[in-house]
Order: structure tokens, then C-alpha cells, then sequence
């Protein structure tokens, strides 16, 4: 039980870092059948630091703990919300090789979707955006970590291309 806590973000219940390096410690290459991809979706939340700066770190908490629940709505059994710290989140998604890239795409979208819905906290209502970067591991990459690096990447051309929205990774 212990264990198991100390995979998950105690704010969130989403998955934290530690819990990252071990899903990640069972995608070796050998296991994993030839048909299946993992797309990463790296997201940063668009909006957070005024919710937190306007109306305080008591809902900023409570909008992180909210937007988990959107992911997890968004999430199939075998895949894994991450809450990397701050309102940095990954998700990462088992998929068909050959429905990788599509399906990774819808899923962006409507995460997408789902973070720009107002929030309804207990005392406010507020409303945030997100910005992802999307890598798909092996089709980027064959290594897992470069891949996770390449959607931080993307993520970041998001945010400077004017946030809420996904883009892709692509090698220049």
C-alpha cells in the first residue's frame, strides 16, 4: 500500500514521477508487440499561475485536482495520467501502431476541449486552457525517453505558437 502511494502525486492521485520510471521501466523494447506505439502528450496548463495569483494556492489546488479528473476521463485502461509537478501533466497512451497517429490526435483534441470548459470550484469558476505537445514512440524514436523529450519540445512550440493547442513533433 505504501508502495503504491509513493507512485501517485498526493494532490492529484494521477501518477508522479516515480510512477512514471517504472511504466516506463516496462516498455523495454523486446516486450512490447511490434503493432503497438505509445504516444506521449506533454501538457502545461494555459492560465494557472493568474488562477493561482488571483484567487490563491487553495484553488489552484483544487483546479489541479480537477483537471486530473478531465484526463482520467480521457484515459483507457493500460494508459497513464502523469503529474510531473506544478501543472505539468503527460499522458501516455498504448496504441495500435497502425491507429497510433490518428487516434493520439483525437485525444489531443479533446483534452483540448475538455481543459477550456470552465471550471466550477467550490467558490469560483474559472477558466484555463492547455498547450501539448505530442511525440509517438517508436515511430519518433526508438528511444522512450527521447521521445518523452520530443513532446516537451512540441509542448513548447505550442506555447510560443500562442498556446491552446496541441503540435505535433517533428524532427527539423
Amino acid at each position: 500500500m505504501a508502495e503504491q502511494a509513493s507512485r501517485r502525486d498526493p494532490l492529484t492521485g494521477l501518477t508522479n514521477r516515480e510512477g512514471l520510471r517504472l511504466f516506463l521501466a516496462d516498455y523495454p523494447e523486446e516486450t512490447i508487440p511490434n503493432d503497438q506505439a505509445l504516444a506521449v502528450l506533454a501538457l502545461d496548463l494555459d492560465g494557472f499561475k493568474q488562477v493561482n495569483d488571483h484567487h490563491g494556492h487553495g484553488v489552484g489546488d483544487e483546479l489541479l485536482k480537477a483537471v486530473a479528473n478531465r484526463l482520467r476521463m480521457e484515459l483507457r485502461v493500460g494508459q497513464a495520467g502523469v503529474r510531473l509537478g506544478g501543472d505539468e501533466f503527460l499522458l501516455l497512451l498504448p496504441l495500435p501502431m497502425a491507429q497510433a497517429e490518428n487516434i493520439a490526435r483525437i485525444i489531443a483534441q479533446k483534452v483540448l476541449f475538455a481543459l477550456t470548459q470552465p471550471f466550477e470550484l467550490s467558490h469560483h469558476t474559472v477558466e484555463i486552457g492547455t498547450s501539448i505537445g505530442l511525440a509517438i514512440w517508436p515511430i519518433d524514436h526508438e528511444d522512450v525517453l527521447l521521445v518523452l523529450d520530443f513532446a516537451d519540445k512540441a509542448l513548447y512550440q505550442a506555447k510560443q505558437a500562442g498556446k491552446r493547442r496541441y503540435i505535433r513533433w517533428k524532427a527539423m
